[in-house]
């Protein structure tokens, strides 16, 4: 059995020019449900393709300094969790 996931995001963005424009993305997934022997890899397939959809939707649609700033912005929220302040690293270096 899989789950339906349906979201739509509109987000309102000043361009350069002050002018408004509208960010709009629109996600309708069916999500299955994994089991089996192999499940972590089937699982891990099924979302690699669905993120390489994105990409290269982003890559094709978005200017570069968008997709850019995109793949920087996931980045940072990616590794925010793990890093370490800097206070702890003068400590340890002796800074």
């Amino acid at each position: 059995m899989s789950k339906r996931l349906f979201r739509r995001k509109n987000v309102s963005l000043p361009m350069a020019d002050g002018a408004p424009a509208v960010l709009s993305m629109h996600f309708e997934v069916s999500i299955p449900e994994f089991k089996g022997d192999r499940w972590e890899e089937t699982a891990r397939a099924y979302y690699r393709m669905y993120a390489v959809a994105l990409v290269e939707a982003l890559a094709e649609h978005a200017p570069g300094a968008l997709f850019d700033a995109v793949f920087g912005e996931m980045a940072y929220r990616k590794a925010s969790p793990f890093r370490i302040p800097e206070k702890h690293v003068t400590d340890v270096v002796g800074g």
